[in-house]
């Protein structure tokens, strides 16, 4: 599990560096500007941060806002990580004949690695779509529910859908600030760049990537 700890530690980080670039290029002054923790994206540390930046850009605070669910999933997995404790590993079983019988740490059957998640965290991944997969016992999200109510979540379904998200929302939100996006650029000097042409083939042949 340390390579998503360290996942979701690089997400926030992401996030963070979206705020400051943010803050640095429209000048923001808020109450708290000098604690760098209030420089967030996130509504419970940076608040006033928000405020600030919707009289200078109404149309990125309106963006951010409509991502708000995807920001306190990814900050709320980070106070686990950071602050609380590790998120641990746990296995989820399927019994090789009858798929309805579901297990937990036992050492036959098809296993998957996941983490006991609590209910907030269902609820921020349930407002973003969660989808039940055709082929997998998990939803899109790599979540899987029993019927006691405790949840696990599959740390590589999960981890595809926020990148996915966390793509569109990076560049959409660099849009808006004014940034071109570094693919768009290199296309419109050299459609045959090796780096454009790259990129191609891996949209062409990234294995559901």
């Amino acid at each position: 599990m340390y390579h998503f700890n360290y996942f979701i530690s690089l997400i926030t980080g992401i996030f963070d560096a979206l705020a400051l670039i943010t803050k640095d290029q429209y000048n923001l002054n808020f109450r708290g500007d000098n604690y760098p923790q209030r420089t967030s994206l996130n509504p419970l540390a940076g608040g006033n941060f928000l405020k600030a930046l919707k009289k200078r850009n109404s149309t990125l605070r309106e963006h951010i806002n409509e991502h708000v669910n995807f920001i306190k999933l990814i900050y709320e997995l980070r106070e686990l990580v950071i602050h609380r404790k590790m998120l641990e590993k746990t296995q989820l079983k399927i019994h090789p004949i009858n798929s309805d019988k579901i297990q937990i740490r036992k050492d036959e059957g098809w296993k998957m690695n996941c983490i006991l998640i609590d209910k907030s965290i269902l609820n921020f991944i349930g407002r973003n779509t969660n989808k039940i997969q055709k082929y997998k016992s998990v939803t899109e999200w790599g979540i899987y529910q029993f019927e006691d109510d405790s949840i696990l979540l599959e740390p590589f379904d999960f981890s595809k859908m926020v990148l996915k998200k966390l793509i569109n929302f990076s560049n959409e939100y660099l849009n808006i600030l004014g940034y071109k996006r570094y693919l768009d650029e290199v296309k419109d000097v050299n459609p045959q760049d090796l780096y454009v042409l790259s990129i191609e083939a891996f949209k062409n042949g990234k294995l559901g990537l």
